[in-house]
C-alpha cells in the first residue's frame, strides 16, 4: 500500500509540474497569439530541467460565439465575430514504482490541456 500511495504522489507531482508549464505556454500565447512554436517552447522552458520526455502541442481552432465550428481562414459567423482559441497540451508517461498493476490501476500518461482565446 505504501508503494501505491508514493506513485500516486510523485505522479500527482509529475501533474502540477505539468499544470504550471502549461499555464506559462498560456500566457505566452495571450502576449503572441499567432506564435504556436513559441508556446510550446514556453512549456517547455517553464519545465524543470530533469523533466524529460514530456511532448507538447498547440493548435488552432475557430468559432463563433453560438459555438459554431468555422475555419480560421474562411469562416464567417451571422452574429459576432470568429472567435480564435489556441489549445496546448504537455503529456509524459506516469512514472510506475510497483511493477505489478494488482494493487492499483495507473494511466499509462498523465496530460495537462489549456485552451486560450487568443482572438
Amino acid at each position: 500500500m505504501l508503494g501505491a500511495t508514493a506513485e500516486f504522489g510523485v505522479n500527482y507531482f509529475n501533474k502540477s509540474q505539468l499544470q504550471a508549464a502549461v499555464n506559462a505556454g498560456a500566457q505566452y500565447a495571450l502576449r503572441n497569439p499567432t506564435d504556436s512554436a513559441g508556446a510550446q517552447s514556453a512549456i517547455t522552458a517553464a519545465l524543470p530541467t530533469s523533466v524529460t520526455g514530456v511532448t507538447t502541442s498547440a493548435t488552432f481552432a475557430c468559432e463563433c460565439n453560438n459555438g459554431t465550428a468555422v475555419s480560421c481562414t474562411t469562416g464567417t459567423c451571422s452574429s459576432g465575430t470568429v472567435r480564435k482559441i489556441m489549445t496546448l497540451t504537455a503529456t509524459r508517461n506516469t512514472i510506475r514504482i510497483l511493477t505489478s498493476n494488482s494493487v492499483w490501476s495507473l494511466p499509462t500518461s498523465i496530460t495537462v490541456t489549456a485552451a486560450v482565446s487568443v482572438q
